[in-house]
């Protein structure tokens, strides 16, 4: 496919129900179609990146493993449960 340059052309409205329809040249150059899966990951504020989900990978997104509670006793970092005691490995 030739390369075309993403301009004005490519800015899009926001719907009344907060939908907005990705350009024609942009859903090609990614390989969306109609029922794929897009993430929107923020970048920064006001600044989101869309990116194609793969379905076979899209269990893993939405499972979340909480993050290890430490403490640090000296320079000795401490795994916490759940609960904040000193799990013992």
């Amino acid at each position: 496919m030739a390369k075309k340059k993403l301009g004005l052309d490519n800015l899009r409205p926001v719907n009344p129900n907060g939908g907005v329809v990705i350009p024609k040249l942009i859903r090609e150059d990614m390989e969306i179609e109609a029922g794929d899966t897009v993430q929107f990951v923020r970048l920064d504020k006001g600044q989101y990146l869309i990116a194609k989900v793969d379905p076979d990978k899209l269990n893993q997104l939405l499972t979340i493993d909480p993050l290890p509670i430490y403490s640090v006793k000296g320079n000795t970092p401490i795994l916490k449960d759940d609960e904040g005691n000193e799990s013992v490995e």
